[in-house]
């Protein structure tokens, strides 16, 4: 039997991308596995041809518009993976890389909110939930500082190929980093993220940077923190200042939804190695904390 599949090509512009494109060919290897009838090998290489995550992460270690940068600050050093340009391709195969472009850069509020956790102590033997993890730095950090265990978590697909991709940078084993597509707000999501986590056990922490633009992407984020966290636990959460109605909406809406407050929302300080990535237009990084109170349901 004659096994045929799409090729995918490398990123586009290159030689071999324009030697192939869009031509199906036979995969050799595949067909040699078929023949010397090594089903356990024919079975791996179809699940990583399937897989969208390894796919991805194929495609983005041979894509010029992503690279690997360093970040460096009071003796903690993550290497991660961004994207550093925004051009598109029409012809790139993987559309999720055209589409979705947001979650795979740094944003602004990623910068002094990782510089403030080289400071926090208090994730040591902790476990960890970041929300809109993007290419992950903010999670890795907190990983760093000891939790026992950081669950990176984007709704999209390519952030969590570009978290993957991070901590396997860093070494850090699957036992203390996970990777993870979640759906703000969505019951099945979180449920099915806990129930992967040992003893389904909920985390001590949910960690957030520059996550919230609007009103009712705040309320689905509060939402599943909310779910995710164990009675007690908090939620640290921090955010450019862009606007007055988004501003009054971290003040207001997590009191209302049942959170406690238990300080005031405080501006965080960056380094002048990270402060161009602060827009002039901003006023400011602040940091907020929400405590999921005990015996009380969300409101």
């Amino acid at each position: 039997a004659t096994v045929s599949v799409l090729y995918c090509p490398p990123p586009p512009m290159s030689a071999e991308y324009l030697r192939k494109k869009e031509i199906p060919i036979i995969i050799d290897d595949l067909i040699q596995k078929v023949i010397a009838n090594k089903p356990d090998d024919v079975l791996n290489f179809l699940i990583n041809e399937l897989d969208e995550v390894a796919t991805l992460k194929s495609w983005i270690t041979s894509d010029d518009r992503f690279k690997i940068l360093n970040f460096n600050f009071n003796e903690i050093q993550i290497r991660y993976w961004t994207r550093v340009d925004k051009k598109t391709y029409k012809k790139c195969p993987v559309k999720e890389l055209e589409t979705n472009t947001l979650p795979t850069s740094i944003w602004p509020a990623s910068f002094p909110f990782s510089e403030f956790l080289t400071h926090f102590d208090d994730f040591k033997g902790k476990r960890v939930l970041e929300l809109g993890s993007g290419v992950g730095l903010v999670g890795l950090v907190a990983a760093k500082m000891g939790a026992a265990h950081v669950a990176l978590s984007d709704m999209s697909i390519s952030s969590v190929a570009l978290c993957e991709m991070s901590s396997d940078l860093n070494k850090l084993p699957s036992s203390s980093v996970s990777s993870h597509q979640l759906v703000w707000g969505s019951d099945r999501d979180i449920k099915n993220l806990i129930k992967q986590q040992p003893n389904e056990e909920l985390f001590d922490y949910v960690i957030g940077a520059d996550v919230f633009y609007f009103r009712n992407s705040l309320k689905a984020g509060m939402q599943t923190a909310w779910a995710a966290l164990k009675p007690g636990g908090t939620f640290i959460c921090v955010s450019a200042v862009r606007s007055n109605e988004m501003d009054d909406a971290l003040h207001s809406l997590p009191n209302e939804m049942g959170w406690l407050e238990p300080n005031e929302p405080f501006h965080v300080e960056c380094s002048a190695e990270h402060e161009g990535m602060i827009h002039e237009s901003f006023d400011g990084i602040l940091l907020f904390e929400w405590v999921k109170p005990h015996n009380t349901r969300m409101a």
